[in-house]
C-alpha cells in the first residue's frame, strides 16, 4: 500500500512545481483568503452617499421661504405702524395744515431745481444749435440764406416756409415743472381756504391769554400786540382770498394791497414774538402763550389748538422747555425773511428757491414736533 501512494504524491508535487515556475524545486504554498461576504442587512455605499445630499438639499429652500415670510410680515407691520402714525397726525386741522405746509414748500424747492435743470439743458441746446448753424453757414454759396427754427419747450414751434436747408432744434417737450407747480398752487389755495376760520381760533387764544395773563408786564403787552397783529393779518388775508375768487368785489390793485398789508402785519407778529422769546430768556419766567396768537398764516396752529401752550421757565436744567424755546426761535427766524419778502412789492427781496428752503425749514420743525406729539 505504501508503494502505491508514493508515485501519486510524487506526480502531484511535480505538477505543482511545473505549474509554479521553471525551477525543479518545489516552492512554498501560497494561500489567498477569500473575501468575506458582506452581510445581507448592510446598506450599499452608493445608496448612502446619494441619500444624504437629497435630505440636505430640501432644508435650505424651506428655511429661505420662512425667512422671506418673516421679513415680509415685519415690513408690513412697520408700514402699518407708520400709516397709523400719519393718520393720527392728519386727524386734526392743525396736523393737516402742518403736513400741507411741509409738502407745499418741498414742492417749491423741487420746482426751482427742475427749472434750473431745464435752463441748463436749454443753454446746452442753444449752444449746440449755434455750433451747427456756424458749421452749415460755411457751406453756403453766395446769395443763399440759412433759416433756422429754434423751438422753445414752453411754446409750440413756429411754422416757416423754407426753400433752403433748415436746422431745427428742440421740440414739443412739455415743461416738467408745470404739474409740480400746479400741485403746489393747489395746496397753497387749500391752506388759505382752511384759514378762513382762523379768526375764531385767534379769538379763543386771546380769551385764554386774558384769563391767564403772564406775570411779567412786558410779556403781557407783547402778547396783546401779537393778538392785534394776528387779527389784522388774518382779516386782510380772508378778504383778499375771497376777492380773488370773486366773492368780494375788490379790484386787482386793492387785492394786492390787502395781501401786502396782511404780510406786513404778519411780519410785525413775528418781530413781537422774537421780542417775547428774548424777554422770556432774560427774566426766566413762566408765560402762557395762546396757540392761536401765532398767526394761522404762519401755520403755527400745529400747537395743540385751541388750548394754550405753556412755556415754563427757560432754564438749562429743563431740557424740554429749552428745546421748545429754541424751536420757536428757529421758526421765527425762518419766517422773518419770508414776511419781509411778501411785504415788498412787486417781486420781494429773496429768490423763489430761498422761499422754498426757508419754508422747508419751518415745515421740518413743525413736522418733527407733530410727529412727536402723535406717537
Amino acid at each position: 500500500m505504501a508503494d502505491d501512494t508514493t508515485p501519486a504524491s510524487s506526480a502531484s508535487s511535480a505538477e505543482e512545481t511545473n505549474s509554479d515556475g521553471a525551477s525543479g524545486e518545489p516552492g512554498p504554498a501560497v494561500v489567498v483568503p477569500a473575501p468575506a461576504p458582506a452581510p445581507a442587512s448592510a446598506p450599499a455605499p452608493a445608496a448612502a452617499v446619494t441619500a444624504v445630499p437629497a435630505a440636505v438639499s430640501r432644508r435650505p429652500s424651506a428655511t429661505y421661504a420662512q425667512q422671506a415670510r418673516a421679513q415680509l410680515s415685519q415690513y408690513v407691520q412697520q408700514a402699518d405702524g407708520q400709516i397709523a402714525h400719519l393718520s393720527r397726525a392728519l386727524s386734526t386741522p392743525a396736523g393737516t395744515d402742518t403736513v400741507l405746509l411741509a409738502t407745499h414748500y418741498g414742492l417749491l424747492v423741487l420746482v426751482q431745481l427742475l427749472e434750473r435743470f431745464d435752463q441748463r439743458q436749454r443753454r446746452r441746446m442753444l449752444s449746440r444749435a449755434a455750433w451747427l448753424l456756424a458749421k452749415e453757414a460755411r457751406s453756403l454759396r453766395p446769395g443763399e440764406t440759412l433759416i433756422a427754427t429754434i423751438t422753445d419747450h414752453a411754446s409750440p414751434p413756429t411754422t416757416t416756409t423754407m426753400t433752403t436747408p433748415t436746422a431745427t432744434t428742440a421740440g414739443r417737450r412739455q415743461p416738467r415743472t408745470r404739474q409740480v407747480r400746479a400741485l403746489a398752487a393747489l395746496i397753497a389755495d387749500v391752506r388759505i381756504f382752511h384759514r378762513l376760520w382762523g379768526l375764531l381760533a385767534i379769538w379763543r387764544g386771546a380769551a385764554t391769554a386774558f384769563r391767564s395773563p403772564a406775570a411779567d408786564g412786558v410779556v403781557r403787552g407783547l402778547v396783546a400786540a401779537q393778538i392785534v397783529a394776528s387779527l389784522a393779518s388774518q382779516a386782510l388775508e380772508n378778504a383778499a382770498y375771497l376777492a380773488s375768487h370773486r366773492v368780494v368785489r375788490w379790484t386787482k390793485p386793492r387785492q394786492d394791497r390787502a395781501w401786502r398789508w396782511s404780510a406786513r402785519f404778519w411780519a410785525l407778529h413775528v418781530l413781537l414774538d422774537l421780542l417775547r422769546l428774548w424777554r422770556l430768556r432774560v427774566v426766566g419766567m413762566s408765560a402762557s402763550v395762546p396757540a392761536s396768537a401765532s398767526l394761522p398764516l404762519a401755520s403755527e396752529l400745529s400747537e395743540k389748538e385751541p388750548a394754550a401752550k405753556e412755556l415754563g421757565p427757560v432754564r438749562a436744567s429743563d431740557d424740554a422747555e429749552l428745546r421748545e424755546w429754541w424751536r420757536q426761535l428757529y421758526v421765527d427766524l425762518a419766517y422773518a425773511p419770508l414776511t419781509v419778502h411778501w411785504s415788498v412789492p412787486p417781486h420781494g427781496v429773496v429768490s423763489q428757491l430761498a422761499v422754498g428752503l426757508l419754508g422747508s425749514v419751518v415745515g421740518a420743525l413743525q413736522m418733527k414736533q407733530l410727529w412727536r406729539e402723535t406717537v
